[in-house]
């Protein structure tokens, strides 16, 4: 990644491998979400945290992203489960 001198955005370099953390209330249909987002793409499910009760759990998925388009599509995907509340 290289900040751009003209913007506070910064440049990413594609392919790229790129990380989400991800937030829902039901571990399977999540998993079956982060897969169904992730497609055709070289991608890694590792699991994070399960709150104090149970009631919300976190996985860490690590894509291959080819470009900001593809990304921004991966993210859209995971945001419209309803099993999934946050991402990040």
């Amino acid at each position: 990644m290289i900040i751009d001198s003209n913007s506070n955005r910064p440049e990413i370099q594609y392919p790229s491998n790129w990380q989400y953390k991800v937030i829902g209330t039901n571990l399977d249909e999540m998993i079956t979400a982060v897969k169904e987002a992730a497609g055709n793409l070289q991608y890694e499910i590792t699991p994070s945290n399960v709150s104090e009760n149970s009631k919300y759990y976190s996985v860490n998925f690590s894509v291959v992203v080819t470009s900001e388009a593809v990304r921004d599509m991966i993210y859209k995907k995971l945001t419209s489960s309803e099993f999934i509340k946050i991402v990040i």
